[in-house]
Parts: C-alpha cells; sequence; structure tokens
C-alpha cells in the first residue's frame, strides 16, 4: 500500500497524520518531524518492511501490523 493509503487509513481511526511529500533525504525529514514535535515516524522500505522512530527516545523498531501497533501506543485525536 501506498503511504497516502495508510495515512487515510489512519486518519479514518482517529490518527493525526502528516505525509512528508517531497524526495528530501530521510534525515531532513526526521528533523522536519522533530521541529514540529510530532512523536512518531513512520517508515516504509523499498521491501515493504515497515518500522516506527520514536522521536522522544530515538529508538526505532521495526514492526509487522501497523494497526495492532496504532491501538497500542497512539492515542486517538479528540473529536
Amino acid at each position: 500500500p501506498s503511504h497516502d493509503m495508510i495515512a487515510d487509513e489512519m486518519r479514518e481511526d482517529g490518527i493525526g497524520v502528516e505525509v512528508y511529500h517531497t524526495g528530501a533525504k530521510l534525515g531532513k525529514q526526521i528533523e522536519y518531524a522533530d521541529a514540529k514535535g510530532i512523536p512518531f515516524v513512520f517508515f516504509i522500505d523499498d521491501d515493504g518492511k515497515m518500522s516506527i522512530k520514536n522521536m522522544k527516545t530515538k529508538g526505532q523498531e521495526e514492526i509487522k501490523n501497523l494497526n495492532k501497533w496504532c491501538k497500542k501506543n497512539i492515542s486517538k485525536k479528540e473529536d
């Protein structure tokens, strides 16, 4: 699935999402997220492997199921 499709699914679940659409290097994208106070950065590599980076702890982990990870780790936006 594309980044936009995944972002749309997360938004439907009430999770705030922003997609970085330019071809900037990954480091620039992480700096952008950090400057905006975004707590987690989600990556999909060319092989389809998904990873999450915690911007507070700087830890990164590979994940198999984004929906399960989100339900466990992210508070949903208030309506």
